[in-house]
């Protein structure tokens, strides 16, 4: 599946992502039906960054003006 986010806003992105994570936990609730196995009920908290670690930068780009340059014409 592939997914193309970058023309929309973050609210449209959050409620995608929200979608595809329930679409993904209903397929997996009824794979564990057949294989008899049971799923975990919460995903493990990933550490946190050690302070001493350096974050990455992050560069906003700029946004389209216009939906025709976007289209090319």
């Amino acid at each position: 599946m592939r997914r193309n986010f970058s023309g929309v806003g973050v609210n449209e992105i959050v409620e995608g992502v929200r979608r595809i994570g329930k679409v993904v936990d209903e397929q997996m609730a009824l794979f564990s039906t057949f294989v008899g196995t049971q799923r975990a009920t919460e995903a493990p908290e990933a550490p946190a960054p050690a302070p001493s670690e350096p974050m990455a930068d992050v560069v906003e780009l700029p946004r389209r003006r216009d939906e025709r340059r976007a289209q090319g014409s």
